[in-house]
């Protein structure tokens, strides 16, 4: 359930019309981790982006519940989601 929220909440918030370079996606997600790309050109605005998404998420969950900012995977290549 708590997926469907965060897509939800990226889907929304980070996208061009709401004055971000790019559409974010989610391109992965499971019970304890979310992936997501911002299409950014650099490591320093992936890591803001990260930071500041983190934090808005969090802002939606009830505490004591927070998503943590961990780290970014530049370049990042997937090949096949876990199963």
């Amino acid at each position: 359930m708590w997926l469907k929220l965060i897509l939800g909440l990226f889907f929304l918030r980070y996208r061009i019309e709401n004055g971000y370079k790019h559409d974010a996606v989610v391109i992965y997600g499971d019970t304890d981790s979310v992936m997501v790309k911002f299409g950014v050109k650099t490591l320093e605005e992936a890591m803001e982006l990260g930071r500041e998404a983190a934090e808005f998420v969090t802002s939606k969950f009830i505490k004591p519940i927070k998503l943590e900012f961990e780290k970014v995977y530049f370049p990042y290549l997937l090949i096949n989601k876990k199963r």
